[in-house]
């Protein structure tokens, strides 16, 4: 998959793109509503930064308002009206293995997604560093990681804050109960599960702070939506929904989807 943005888009258009690529990756290899992805299509995360138009990939649809306490179980991967998108009983069959090739280890020797590739061929990775990017070089739009020092330094706290007690629990529940890596790792379904009920316990807290709030921090959309947004969607594959009584947090997510931004 390769985005390339156009270069008189705005950096708050744009950036959101970034984090919701991965999200993407894992979403529609896995029976996603939309069912237009094929396996082949999600290997590489490599955005493009040339003049080329681009494609139209569609989204998923957000994730509804249902919560569950098995966060990562096998048993409720099984059930429901979202039993197609979380089934990860063949793993093999969306296996990605591009990331995995020399190619792509030269753009990344991590060999994770995302990865940003320059038309003078630099490759950049991580997104946060892709985010700083493209803030930077369009110092015109509206700013997404701060404008004056005391705005950088919550953005900042609270992109740590999201990345560490909401992200990275998130995926290590992924990586640890979906058997999707176990091909390449060893996976401890009991540490799995646990980090699937931090995530429930970070959402709550979102809740709670969001009561008085339209956006996470600063008063305006920043980063720090952009990511919290996009690790709430990214739950869904390991069946975490947003609780019915988290009203803060769905009033929350429900403004961030209607930016054009969201709409990948």
């Amino acid at each position: 998959m390769r985005l390339r943005p156009d270069r008189g888009q705005s950096t708050v258009e744009f950036a959101l793109v970034v984090p919701l690529v991965f999200v993407a990756l894992l979403t529609a290899g896995c029976g996603d509503d939309t069912g237009d992805a094929e396996p082949s299509d999600q290997a590489d995360a490599v955005v493009d930064t040339d003049d080329t138009p681009a494609d139209d990939t569609p989204a998923d649809d957000a994730p509804g308002d249902e919560s569950s306490e098995d966060a990562g179980s096998d048993d409720t991967a099984a059930e429901g009206d979202d039993a197609g998108e979380l089934a990860f009983d063949d793993p093999a069959a969306y296996y990605l293995v591009e990331n995995l090739t020399p190619e792509f280890a030269a753009r990344n020797p991590f060999k994770k997604v995302p990865v940003m590739e320059l038309g003078d061929g630099t490759a950049v990775a991580e997104t946060m560093a892709i985010c700083r990017y493209f803030e930077e070089s369009y110092p015109d739009s509206p700013t997404l990681l701060g404008d004056t020092a005391l705005e950088k330094t919550l953005i900042e706290q609270w992109l740590r804050w999201i990345d560490f007690y909401f992200f990275m629990p998130t995926g290590m529940c992924f990586q640890h109960t979906s058997g999707y890596f176990s091909d390449r790792m060893n996976p401890i379904k009991e540490w799995g599960e646990d980090c699937g009920k931090a995530v429930v316990s970070f959402m709550a807290f979102l809740d709670e702070h969001l009561a008085d709030k339209d956006y996470i921090c600063c008063d305006r959309f920043t980063a720090a939506d952009i990511n919290a947004f996009a690790t709430v969607a990214f739950a869904r594959v390991v069946n975490i929904r947003i609780a019915a009584e988290h009203q803060n947090l769905q009033a929350w997510f429900d403004r961030i989807k209607s930016r054009p931004s969201a709409k990948v």
